[in-house]
């Protein structure tokens, strides 16, 4: 039957019913799944490299019963197609061999320190569920209509193939358990599947479970009333964080002795050029006090670490971030004095010598991961001149619908001193702040 899947190219592969075959289901792991492109994201973070990788895993999604596999690619509006190897004879030991070429190298890369150490651990457990599985793994040669190449790709790669064999483990349908004593007839055409038991904990046991949540809590409680003043520092104080300890203080005293510097020597500090059209003569010349010049700091913005930790991201001597709080698509652009613009249509270095858009979020495609905390970040190429940065809100589902503007913070980090922008952003509408680094 595998043979007969596609004598021609096809735009996905169905499991109907969650069934590949008469003696062979598949479950599509929901909990475990990663996005295909946030995890081949994941592995370029943390500099796995391979020429197959960007189209090498396809997305797998559910439609009711069914699973639907389609090759994922957000930068590109080709629609890929699917030949079994029996299909391309041909080709069919070339992309064994790319195959098993892309999977000893992500052997190699599990068994690394860079992925054991990384702090995604996701990305270490998803991948190990791979490896492991290897063997089960579908390749099939995907083919791109407008380069009219062929590539390795795999199906089957995010969940677990089942037989109803009973000498085997069960079965896995892709659909809901059935309490025991139910059964499912002839799905997909096949024998009776045999029912799968689920355990239910009894109301005595979430009674138990909040009685004993509620006296944890409790007991923290009174521990931190108890406890001196700056007992268990940053996680239980109720000091001031300058107190917790003399490191700290004279942390805290350093950056404010950094930030009265920079801010009475702006030689030292990035220029923003406001443009005017307003006559020479009619400009107030306003006298030094009364000057409003950016925000500029040592101090990052702790919400920005966070969401850069989150996603384990790159970091570079200049560097700029984008968040809002909304599950708007907004887009981080920004034009070097080279001239070279780096956006999500040509977002490495490479390609554009500006720098690499490293995190692109809430990208509008199916299957994207949309969150209401996003951040988009850019590592640049430092050099002198004229930065233009431009932040444009994208119309699409998560637009807010009344057409209320989205609040946002640039943060720009030059070599740690910091620079941050904000402002508002309607649907459809763009804005642009300019940057002058000496």
């Amino acid at each position: 039957m595998m043979a007969d899947i596609m004598r021609k190219g096809q735009k996905q592969i169905r499991f109907n019913n969650g069934r590949l075959d008469e003696k062979t289901s598949f479950v599509l792991d929901v909990g475990d799944l990663y996005n295909t492109d946030q995890f081949v994201a994941a592995l370029r973070a943390l500099e796995f490299k391979h020429e197959d990788l960007d189209l090498y895993f396809a997305q797998g999604n559910k439609d009711g019963n069914n699973i639907i596999w389609e090759i994922s690619d957000q930068h590109s509006n080709v629609t890929f197609e699917f030949f079994s190897l029996d299909d391309r004879p041909n080709l069919a030991d070339g992309l064994r061999a790319r195959n098993t070429d892309i999977l000893t190298k992500l052997q190699d890369f599990y068994d690394g320190k860079k992925c054991q150490n990384s702090k995604n651990k996701k990305l270490a457990e998803v991948l190990g569920k791979i490896l492991k599985k290897k063997s089960e793994l579908k390749l099939y040669a995907g083919f791109d209509p407008q380069k009219k190449v062929y590539f390795p790709v795999i199906i089957a790669w995010a969940g677990s193939f089942k037989y109803n064999d009973t000498n085997k483990n069960g079965i896995l349908t892709g659909i809901d358990p059935i309490p025991a004593g139910d059964s499912l007839q002839g799905v997909g055409g096949g024998p009776d599947i045999i029912p799968i038991k689920t355990f239910y904990k009894s109301k005595s046991f979430w009674g138990l479970f909040i009685l004993w949540l509620l006296i944890f809590v409790l007991t923290l409680i009174i521990a931190f009333k108890l406890i001196p003043s700056c007992g268990l520092g940053k996680y239980f104080s109720n000091c001031s964080v300058t107190s917790v300890s003399t490191k700290a203080r004279e942390l805290y005293f350093d950056n404010l002795s950094k930030r009265l510097t920079i801010k009475n020597n702006l030689c030292l500090s990035p220029i923003v050029k406001v443009e005017t059209s307003i006559p020479p003569e009619e400009i107030e010349v306003l006298p030094p006090e009364e000057i409003e010049v950016p925000e500029i700091t040592t101090s990052t913005t702790p919400e920005i670490d966070e969401r850069l930790e989150e996603l384990d991201a790159n970091r570079s001597e200049l560097m700029v971030s984008l968040i809002w709080n909304t599950k708007e698509d907004l887009d981080l652009s920004i034009t070097c004095p080279s001239g070279g613009t780096v956006k999500h249509s040509n977002k490495t270095k490479q390609q554009n010598n500006c720098g690499d858009l490293d995190v692109d979020a809430n990208v509008n495609r199916k299957g994207i991961i949309i969150t209401d905390h996003p951040i988009e970040h850019i590592l640049l190429k430092p050099s002198s001149g004229t930065f233009e940065i431009e932040v444009k809100s994208r119309k699409g589902a998560f637009s807010i619908k009344n057409g209320s503007p989205t609040s946002f913070l640039i943060e720009v980090n030059d070599f740690g001193k910091i620079t941050k922008f904000d402002g508002k952003l309607k649907p459809g509408r763009n804005t642009k702040f300019t940057l002058v680094r000496q």
